[in-house]
């Protein structure tokens, strides 16, 4: 299975959202994964490298492969994806910009999870990033996570906006708030306080993803 974590948009939590979902497969489900950090920033890949000189007792949980090349230019992945097996969960970070480079997995992507704010620029770059996988006609699932939430604030748009979602794909109801303890995450273990803040909506979205697609992960 290839799943995309992505947006048209920086700023709403997808490597942090990543990072505490690729844990939650490892530790919680202990299923074996790949990582491919396809972000400009490689921040998912800069920190799994500075995991393993600061918590070099723990091993690694999964392989975080890097796919922006020194100058910082996007590596082609036609090749590799053309070698995937579909019984092998691809986990990828992308940027919050698009890129040709991406269109190749984009088509071959099977879940697109998608964060996203209430915000009126991450509406906005939501319904623009659906737009542009309509017009494209990829084909995988979207599963979208509400992101970097106040707990307590009543977003005025938040029920028109997710009738859209749930008509456009799967609206995961489990929402992640802000929390303190999301700045320090890592990719080596799935500490208590970040297990409370993430794992509802990991379960969340991989029984709706296990529904979609008929699987047991």
């Amino acid at each position: 299975m290839i799943v995309t974590i992505s947006n048209q948009k920086g700023g709403v939590g997808k490597t942090t959202f990543a990072m505490a979902f690729a844990n939650f497969l490892s530790l919680e489900r202990g299923l074996t994964l790949t990582v491919f950090d396809y972000d400009y920033q490689k921040s998912f890949y800069t920190r799994w490298l500075r995991d393993s000189e600061s918590l070099p007792e723990k091993e690694p949980l999964y392989e975080v492969i890097n796919l922006v090349a020194d100058a910082g230019r996007l590596v082609d992945t036609s090749e590799m994806l053309g070698n995937h097996d579909s019984s092998e969960i691809w986990l990828f970070d992308l940027a919050g910009t698009l890129d040709a480079a991406y269109l190749q997995l984009l088509k071959l992507t099977d879940a697109f999870v998608i964060p996203f704010e209430y915000s009126d620029l991450s509406t906005k770059s939501t319904a623009m990033f659906n737009a542009m996988l309509d017009e494209c006609q990829f084909m995988g699932t979207r599963f979208y996570i509400k992101s970097r939430m106040d707990k307590g604030y009543r977003y005025p748009t938040q029920g028109t906006f997710d009738a859209y979602l749930k008509n456009a794909g799967v609206l995961i109801e489990a929402p992640l708030y802000k929390r303190n303890c999301m700045h320090k995450i890592n990719t080596r273990t799935y500490p208590t306080d970040v297990k409370e803040a993430t794992r509802e909506t990991c379960i969340e979205l991989i029984s709706k993803m296990n529904t979609a697609f008929d699987t047991t992960f």
